[in-house]
Formats: structure tokens, C-alpha cells, sequence
């Protein structure tokens, strides 16, 4: 998600059922930057540059992340697969 309003990030952060004053701080603290960064790191080394990002199989899907077109992705990837 991107977040750039400070509203809907808050709306987010209470969402998600964080504290946004201890949220914010850690954000300013830098706390968790270094996982940050390395998860940035692999998910454009994967080919990621939105999200959701769903792999199947260790490969990305580029199709529709609907449960009828997924669910076809999956029994595909299964009729594939040996001993399937």
C-alpha cells in the first residue's frame, strides 16, 4: 500500500492495531530500518515494484489476485508437478 496522506497512514496504522504515537516514534528512531531495506532489496531482486506480490511455485503470477483466477493458477501449477 502507499500511504502518502498522513490521514489514511493513520487510518492504516489503527487498522492494523498499532499505537500511532509509538508507531511514529519508531519511525523516527529508524527501528527496523536495516529489515526494511533488506526486504526492499529482495523484492526488487524478485521483480516486485507493487503490491500484493503473489508467488506461485517460486514464480512470480502477473494475473489477476482473484480467487477464481488464482485457484486456476494453482491447479495448473499442480498438474505440472510430478507425482500430481
Amino acid at each position: 500500500m502507499r500511504h502518502h496522506d498522513p490521514a489514511d497512514l493513520h487510518r492504516a496504522v489503527v487498522r492494523a492495531g498499532l499505537d500511532p504515537g509509538a508507531t511514529l516514534d519508531a519511525m523516527r528512531a529508524g527501528t527496523g530500518i536495516d529489515r526494511i531495506a533488506d526486504d526492499v532489496a529482495s523484492a526488487m531482486a524478485s521483480g516486485v515494484t507493487s503490491s500484493p506480490a503473489l508467488f506461485i511455485d517460486s514464480e512470480r503470477y502477473h494475473g489477476e489476485v482473484e480467487p477464481g483466477p488464482v485457484a486456476d493458477a494453482l491447479d495448473a501449477v499442480l498438474r505440472r508437478s510430478p507425482g500430481a
